[in-house]
């Protein structure tokens, strides 16, 4: 309770942006599955590094590279440049206007 005696209600969101506050547990998933997502990968390409037939050294490593390019465009769409030019994490408001 406050000093008038009401009953505090939850607290608000400072966000600015509109509907910002609804939308943080979505992106937070997001945020953390890009992150799996982009591990797991670095652990494969470890795997298929170390797997792979030396026998074909080219072929092998045109396989490597061509899973690393994917990789790389998966770290692309997410952190870099995601929906609307901005990223998964925003560093700050894309619809600041400065005049």
């Amino acid at each position: 309770m406050d000093i008038i005696g009401k009953i505090k209600s939850a607290p608000t969101c400072e966000s600015r942006r509109f509907r910002d506050c609804e939308d943080r547990p979505r992106r937070l998933k997001a945020q953390i599955f890009s992150v799996l997502t982009i591990f797991s990968g670095v652990i494969y390409l470890s795997w298929i590094y170390n797997t792979f037939n030396r026998d074909y050294p080219f072929a092998g490593g045109l396989f490597i590279f061509a899973e690393f390019c994917c990789l790389m465009l998966f770290v692309l769409a997410t952190v870099v440049c995601g929906d609307s030019g901005s990223s998964l994490w925003r560093v700050f408001p894309q619809n600041l206007h400065f005049q």
